[in-house]
């Protein structure tokens, strides 16, 4: 096995050393929710930021509803697709890298703490799909956009706040910190695309 020195070794390497100290001695597979935490954190947040962006930004725009379900369902299809390749590509990749890091008892033994990457592709898929059209519904049952946008506001908030407390739980740590943590990011989003769109609206562009 090639030596890696300091320089050469990525964090993520050191990560799993600890890791094979504290399953050297279990043959247990390691939670569902430990898992993939990255990929549920990672998927919901982006998909809940990008579409409340999308959402308040049309909204302030005075954009019709059709238009912003079209520009949601556009980028909830294709950036769940482009997601769940990442971390397919990601995933492999780190892989092929343990492959050629550790022998192969080791490698068993991390493949048993860290997820499948066709399965983390497929769970970041679905994360991404669902949590990006939660914001959505408002949209399908006629509401006016600007009030619609609220509701897709608090149903974000909401969203944001059961995946904040989900963390804290699988992480063990505070579980309003976590919340509360997610609670304001998504607040940003929809700010910022909030902003960005009263900007557009005043441009004038045709």
């Amino acid at each position: 096995m090639e030596h890696l020195t300091l320089e050469t070794q990525p964090p993520r390497f050191f990560l799993c050393q600890r890791i094979l100290g504290n399953v050297a001695n279990t043959n247990e597979k390691a939670p569902v929710a430990g898992q993939f935490i990255r990929d549920i954190v990672f998927g919901t947040n982006d998909a809940l930021l990008t579409n409340i962006g999308i959402i308040t930004g049309f909204t302030a725009s005075l954009v019709s509803n059709r238009l912003i379900i079209l520009a949601v369902l556009v980028d909830v299809f294709t950036s769940a697709f482009a997601m769940s390749t990442g971390t397919y590509l990601s995933r492999t990749s780190e892989d092929d890298y343990f492959k050629i890091s550790l022998d192969r008892h080791d490698k068993h033994r991390i493949d048993s703490v860290l997820a499948n990457p066709f399965v983390a592709a497929g769970v970041m898929w679905i994360v991404y799909v669902i949590s990006g059209m939660i914001p959505l519904i408002p949209f399908f049952f006629g509401l006016e956009p600007a009030t619609a946008a609220k509701v897709s506001v608090v149903l974000g908030a909401i969203t944001f706040i059961i995946v904040g407390v989900f963390k804290g739980k699988a992480t063990k740590t505070s579980l309003r910190k976590s919340a509360l943590q997610f609670f304001f990011l998504g607040g940003s989003a929809a700010l910022i695309g909030y902003g960005i769109g009263l900007l557009a609206s005043s441009l004038n562009i045709q």
